[in-house]
């Protein structure tokens, strides 16, 4: 039997607004992780300021925006805090991707690498020459993957990532952050939007341990 005209527009009709109430309520979600960010900022006296230059996967990811930025005590120079939305694949397969972005400019030479966990979904794609790393750690090696240019120094990663550090990010369980490095960019972000301000202290401190360690790492070992 074949549908009737009214029925294909009921359809229609039913389609569209589920898909304005979905994006109502995302609307709705963004903004309030956007006024958690500006209450925490407020609150710890760091002053909004405009998004660091810099580019990593994540910032050049599809349909990427950013939400207020707000200056956080990390790295040597402007490092700023805020919500991001992008997007991964498209048409109906389309998923939007809300998180929470730490961006630092870090001048210490390290080639790009990314740490990521291992069954992560909707993250976007790398350079194309990505290669794991393997740091002979089965318990980071379990949750966790170092990914590095083909052409990358793994002399100066496998410094970086010494047993110390692996042992503080094992420990990190659940909560351990997503971490880009490209051309001097630090981005150190969370899984999912964060609006507690318990987790947005945590994440910028980890930002701030993984700065700190790119920095003396990158300082120690330069010409």
């Amino acid at each position: 039997m074949l549908a009737s005209p009214f029925s294909g527009y009921l359809m229609y009709v039913v389609v569209s607004g589920i898909a304005a109430i979905g994006y109502v309520a995302r609307r709705r979600r963004l903004q309030a992780e956007e006024d958690a960010i500006e209450t925490w900022a407020a609150d710890n006296g760091y002053a909004q300021v405009k998004q660091p230059f810099g580019s990593t996967s994540t910032l050049s990811a599809d349909n990427g925006q950013a939400g207020p930025c707000f200056a956080v005590p990390v790295g040597e120079q402007e490092a700023a805090l805020f919500a991001f939305t992008y997007t991964i694949g498209s048409g109906r397969d389309q998923v939007t991707v809300d998180t929470t972005v730490v961006q630092a400019e870090l001048a210490a030479g390290f080639p790009h690498f990314r740490v990521v966990p291992r069954h992560a979904r909707h993250l976007p794609p790398g350079p194309g020459d990505e290669q794991e790393l393997d740091l002979e750690s089965i318990e980071f090696h379990r949750d966790h993957r170092l990914l590095v240019g083909r052409e990358g120094d793994r002399n100066a990663l496998t410094r970086l990532f010494d047993p110390e550090t692996l042992v503080w990010w094992i420990g990190l369980g659940a909560s351990a952050p997503i971490v880009e490095y490209q051309t001097g960019c630090l981005v150190v972000r969370s899984l999912t939007a964060l609006t507690d301000r318990s987790q947005l202290d945590t994440l910028v401190g980890q930002a701030q341990q993984i700065a700190s360690r790119v920095l003396s790492e990158g300082l120690l070992h330069q010409p």
